[in-house]
């Protein structure tokens, strides 16, 4: 356990997912001008909606760490601790945000807690039939075809900016976040050697 706490670095993963808190505190707000390649003017998106990406680039950190080869036949069921660790951090974040929320400290905690648990789920999904490179890339680039194409969050697949108000958005990243930690945890590990011999 403690080998698997330090292999790991915990502390910076918790660190890192803490340090985006902080930033969404004061700047959540603060708008982003992004490409609008349909047409017409750019849109302008709360900061809320990319800072949560740092929170996915530590889980790809997290997961970059992992010796696979070694943790294949350890005793111990170390992805399980992984995902075990996520859902804490996850859930804490979560509560965290929600109450900047509610105590109108900053209204879009909400968006930050909803993509950073929707990028997460992304980041695990794609480790499992990847590499932790692109566990780190393809949440970036689902974000960016999200800002230029997803018609300010109309289409379903574009909920990272979706407004603070989307239950749809919301039920999809956490469904992303749930399909993450079990295909991290219980996935078996020969699919992704698959995918990465071709």
């Amino acid at each position: 356990m403690r080998f698997w706490a330090t292999n790991r670095a915990l502390p910076v993963v918790t660190g890192t997912w803490l340090v985006t808190l902080v930033l969404v505190a004061p700047f959540g707000s603060a708008l982003v001008p992004t490409p609008n390649v349909l047409g017409g003017t750019a849109l302008a998106l709360p900061a809320a909606v990319l800072i949560p990406l740092l929170c996915s680039g530590s889980v790809a950190y997290l997961l970059s760490r992992a010796p696979r080869d070694w943790e294949a036949n350890a005793v111990r069921p170390v992805r399980v601790y992984d995902s075990a660790f996520l859902v804490a951090l996850g859930g804490l974040y979560g509560v965290l945000c929600l109450a900047l929320h509610v105590t109108d400290l900053q209204p879009t905690a909400v968006i930050a807690a909803r993509n950073a648990l929707g990028f997460t789920g992304l980041a695990l999904l794609v480790s499992r039939f990847s590499t932790a490179a692109s566990a780190a890339t393809v949440p970036t680039l689902y974000a960016v075809a999200a800002m230029v194409l997803g018609d300010r969050g109309r289409s379903w697949w574009a909920w990272p900016v979706s407004d603070v108000f989307s239950v749809r958005a919301l039920g999809l990243a956490v469904l992303l976040f749930v399909l993450g930690v079990v295909a991290h945890a219980w996935l078996p590990g020969w699919l992704r050697r698959r995918q990465v011999a071709r």
